[in-house]
């Protein structure tokens, strides 16, 4: 019985550290790297595939009426510069908040 409390003791410990340092989205976009290859996207189906890749939440709020696309070529490149690179092609700005990254009008 002194054993099972002792490691009941021990997992606590160790969730409680990893929930105490749990990994910004910002820090995981930057760790991260991501290899793709599309060809006349609109800027947020590339953004929505980071984010399948990455396991960044990607939240895309793009200019009204905006009917651009864009052809994309990453390989092993951060999902940050990959999600800045998309950004100022898109003319948006990328912001990060703790449930993801964030594309919205460059005020």
């Amino acid at each position: 019985m002194k054993r099972f409390s002792r490691v009941c003791f021990l997992l606590l410990a160790l969730v409680f550290t990893v929930t105490a340092r749990a990994e910004t989205p910002e820090e995981r976009a930057r760790r991260v790297t991501v290899t793709m290859n599309l060809n006349d996207v609109p800027p947020s189906a590339a953004a929505q595939f980071i984010q399948i890749v990455s396991n960044v939440k990607v939240h895309y709020q793009g200019l009204p009426g905006d009917k651009s696309v864009l052809s994309v070529n990453f390989e092993n490149t951060p999902a940050h510069d990959a999600l800045a690179y998309l950004a100022d092609l898109a003319k948006l700005q990328l912001t990060y908040k703790e449930d993801g990254a964030y594309f919205s009008p460059k005020k």
